[in-house]
């Protein structure tokens, strides 16, 4: 195998590392997104409407407890859980980022 093979198969598994990261990065990025929605699902069910057309304490409307009681919802408020999904995020940025570094250096656009 002459050097020239030798830096060709460096380029492809270094390309496939790339498009293996950036794939890592949209899942991640994508889990990351939908806690984000759930908090804000969360966020939205506890903030108390106002009523048009009224002011003061007649203007609070309900909340829906039903709904803020959901193991759904509960599920979402897990910080242990919450910073596994970020870390994921984090540890998936910082490998495409090596990847690409590596392909920089390959002088591969």
């Amino acid at each position: 195998m002459g050097i020239d093979e030798v830096i060709r198969m460096q380029k492809a598994e270094t390309l496939l590392e790339v498009q293996e990261a950036e794939d890592c990065v949209m899942q991640a990025a994508s889990a990351a997104r939908l806690w984000a929605n759930s908090i804000e699902e969360f966020a939205h069910l506890l903030r108390p409407d106002s009523a048009p057309g009224k002011a003061g304490a007649a203007a609070v409307q309900g909340l829906n407890i039903t709904a803020l009681r959901s193991d759904k919802l509960r599920a979402t408020l897990n910080h242990e859980s919450a910073m596994v999904v970020a870390e994921q995020l984090q540890h998936a940025l910082s490998q495409l980022a090596e990847a690409q570094q590596k392909k920089y250096e390959l002088g591969l656009r």
